[in-house]
């Protein structure tokens, strides 16, 4: 842990999991630095949690962001270091981002405009990218309408999180997590709210064409957590699959096939999610990030 104590009520704590991108998460912390964010200083806390192996960001947080917290991740994975940083913190409220995530000025101050004003309790932020996508294998989690509680952008009150369970870290691949965290709230009756003005950018990155291996189990895990795998779904799926088929495929023409072999991959997945079985005993080992 970070030797700087940090002082007891706080309204935020930023919650950043890590893992061997320093040079992504010191333009990220770039940005959060006191004289970055217009909100004032004494509202809020950084939390660096840090799945390392090989390196860590221990020394840059000491050497260059003293008012940062690092604390050492659980290495199980992105759900488990989320909660490993929620542990330690001290906020009345938890924001969480990510490592490669660059948060605008007013993000915290938009938030914090939100929460002295209404009773909600999970509030989700703007995503957008920071340019045009280029080919179709680029990816950024974009959110400019709510509805997805995105871990890059959101925070929720900090006992509602321990209430509910927290990032759930059974998943075996790093995906759906905080899919599974908003259909826990919204079966406990828990409403969103979305935040236009709470803005961080993410930028594009190339797609991992390992992606749809991992995810495929993820997905799995998640719809029969919730008991969502019956005809209507794989009747939905059907439709789904025909849908991004002519969509996307109108959308591979205009990137001039820029990322081709990414189409057909992503296809493949959605007709495998058809038939995804609901043998609980079928699993993958987890990756740790």
């Amino acid at each position: 842990m970070n030797k700087n104590t940090v002082a007891d009520n706080k309204l935020f704590s930023v919650i950043i999991p890590t893992y061997h991108r320093n040079d992504m998460l010191e333009k990220c912390l770039d940005c959060l630095h006191p004289d970055a964010q217009t909100i004032q200083t004494d509202q809020y806390e950084v939390i660096v949690s840090d799945d390392g192996r090989e390196t860590t960001a221990q020394a840059l947080v000491e050497e260059k962001y003293p008012w940062v917290q690092w604390v050492k991740g659980p290495q199980r994975g992105p759900a488990a270091n989320r909660n490993n940083g929620a542990k330690v913190a001290l906020g009345e409220w938890l924001v969480f981002t990510d490592d490669d995530c660059l948060p605008m000025p007013d993000w915290l101050n938009a938030y914090i405009e939100l929460v002295a004003n209404t009773t909600v309790k999970v509030v989700e932020g703007k995503t957008i990218a920071d340019r045009l996508q280029r080919r179709y294998d680029e990816e950024s989690p974009i959110n400019e309408t709510g509805g997805n509680l995105w871990s890059c952008n959101f925070a929720i009150q900090a006992k509602l999180f321990r209430d509910i369970g927290q990032f759930d870290e059974e998943f075996p691949y790093p995906a759906m997590e905080d899919v599974d965290l908003l259909i826990r709230l919204k079966e406990k009756g828990v409403k969103t709210l979305f935040l236009t003005n709470a803005v961080i950018i993410h930028p594009y990155r190339q797609i991992e064409k390992d992606k749809f291996g991992g995810v495929l189990w993820s997905f799995r895990y998640l719809l029969i957590k919730h008991n969502q795998i019956n005809i209507e779904y794989r009747i939905g799926r059907v439709k789904y699959l025909l849908k991004s088929i002519f969509i996307n495929g109108g959308r591979l023409v205009t990137f001039n096939f820029r990322g081709w072999l990414f189409y057909v991959r992503e296809h493949v997945f959605l007709f495998k999610l058809i038939f995804v079985s609901t043998n609980k005993n079928s699993n993958e080992s987890r990756r740790s990030n």
